[in-house]
């Protein structure tokens, strides 16, 4: 925390100061709107791929688009929080020079990756699908990251510079160029490969637009020194994202093996009808960063970013309820009723990771604040190795339910834990610390979601939703800004 505070104005009520929560939703709302209208789009295709892929290479293409988006976030090694750290707080540094000292790390980072990916596509291929025919897919995995690596740093200058409507675009335009793509493509049929091209070339675009966006912010010439001090930042980072995508890829692998590709198909149906609170989650995250550092500058700073924390956790947990309610549509629509494996349980379970990733950030800001990433990377290497033990009991155990259901469940035990270890560790030697809580919405609207989404009575699934819709809107009752006592 910086030892500069700036002085409260007199004219400065504690009323008017908590309202700019309204103003942060809106700023959140902005960020998360351009991926929402995209991502509406890719959805609306989705059935189509599944149709001219089928279930099992559905699930191929599943397995290899998570390991392009895996190995985009590795790459890209916290040089987005680094950077934004970095910009907002010097430390002796050149602020002009940061930005594009990320890109050209994320470059070069990218490059090499892609020659490693390149050079062993075939055995990549071989050992995770059992063919070497996937060896060009594969490759086009490599080219994915380095593209991607290039916009996700040119967005992060976006978010440091505030400018919500011009990330949000970038999002959308990424997309919306995807979407038509995949479009062209399977107007022509479609395969695998053509598909994963689509998503590259809508990458490219995506990156190319936010480079130029944010060219202002990237105009100086990059630093040797302050890259490596990037770099240095970032490492921790890099075993936190390694274990969230890591998870990730690694539980659709020992699915693939166990159970088979149709079974990673019915997870990422799951996982999309989460995606849209996962852009809740990307929203408040990019509008919150910003704002918490100009928060913890002022005395009553800790206060009003405890009471931000505390309606952000209402705002995952109706989101849960909502997107639980509505699942059971966006299920059948999506996978054409050609999985076997009971998609909507997976569903359920994938919105409670999803909530889980929520309250990870809330439990680990501390992390960002004050540069403890290691204390994030902890936290999320203990939740994804008690993952893996769960998935190795459930995967083979899930019965009627199919495979994917343990998997769900067990990516969801991964966040949760994660999210205990960081409050536990936000409590060391004085961190900022937010209050449990924050959590209490989520338990018991977590529950609901896996009661509306599993198979049970329509009376059980109204009463826990209303008790959980309950306990979220006195939470937020009790948040509300009051009047200044004059």
């Amino acid at each position: 925390m910086s030892s500069t505070h700036i002085p409260t104005r007199p004219d400065e009520s504690p009323s008017r100061r908590e309202a700019g929560f309204r103003g942060f939703l809106r700023s959140s709302a902005i960020f998360t709107l351009g991926p929402i209208v995209g991502r509406v789009l890719g959805l609306l295709v989705v059935p189509f791929v599944v149709d001219a892929l089928g279930p099992e290479d559905f699930g191929r293409f599943e397995l290899l688009s998570t390991a392009a988006s895996a190995l985009a976030s590795l790459l890209l090694v916290g040089l987005d929080l680094s950077s934004i750290s970095m910009f907002h707080r010097p430390g002796g540094h050149d602020a002009r020079r940061v930005f594009p000292s990320a890109v050209a790390a994320a470059f070069v980072l990218g490059a090499l990756a892609f020659v490693l990916v390149g050079v062993s596509r075939n055995v990549l291929s071989d050992s995770v699908l059992g063919s070497t025919e996937y060896g060009a897919p594969v490759l086009l995995v490599g080219l994915y990251g380095l593209v991607t690596v290039v916009g996700l740093v040119g967005r992060a200058g976006l978010r440091a510079a505030e400018r919500a409507a011009q990330h949000s675009v970038v999002s959308a335009v990424s997309s919306l160029s995807t979407t038509l793509i995949v479009i062209a493509v399977l107007v022509g049929g479609g395969s695998i490969l053509e598909i994963l091209m689509a998503h590259v070339g809508g990458a490219a675009i995506g990156t190319a637009l936010a480079l130029w966006l944010a060219r202002d912010v990237l105009g100086a010439k990059p630093d040797v020194g302050v890259g490596r001090s990037l770099l240095v930042l970032g490492v921790p980072q890099l075993l936190a994202v390694g274990a969230v995508w890591g998870g990730e890829l690694l539980h659709r692998a020992i699915l693939n093996d166990v159970v088979g590709p149709e079974a990673v198909g019915a997870l990422g149906i799951g996982a999309r009808i989460a995606t849209a609170l996962a852009f809740i989650v990307v929203g408040l995250q990019a509008a919150w960063h910003p704002r918490v550092f100009d928060l913890l500058d002022r005395p009553d700073g800790v206060g009003i970013v405890t009471k931000d924390a505390t309606r952000i956790g209402v705002v995952l947990a109706l989101g849960a309820l909502g997107l639980a309610v509505v699942s059971g549509p966006g299920v059948e629509f999506l996978g054409r009723g050609r999985f076997t494996t009971d998609t909507m349980a997976i569903a359920g379970w994938m919105l409670v990771m999803v909530a889980g990733t929520g309250f990870l950030q809330l439990a680990t800001l501390h992390s960002v604040t004050e540069r403890k990433f290691g204390d994030t990377t902890i936290a999320l290497v203990v939740g994804l190795v008690a993952s893996l033990g769960f998935a190795a009991v459930l995967v083979p155990n899930s019965g009627a339910l199919g495979g994917g259901v343990g998997s769900a469940v067990a990516l969801a035990s991964s966040q949760w834990i994660a999210a205990a270890v960081g409050w536990f560790l936000a409590g060391r030697e004085g961190s900022l610390q937010l209050p449990l809580r924050v959590v209490t919405p989520a338990l018991f609207a977590m529950p609901a979601v896996v009661l509306i989404t599993a198979d049970v009575s329509m009376l059980a699934k109204i009463a826990v939703g209303l008790i959980a819709l309950a306990v979220a809107v006195m939470q937020l009752w009790e948040t509300r800004p009051r009047p200044a006592v004059r």
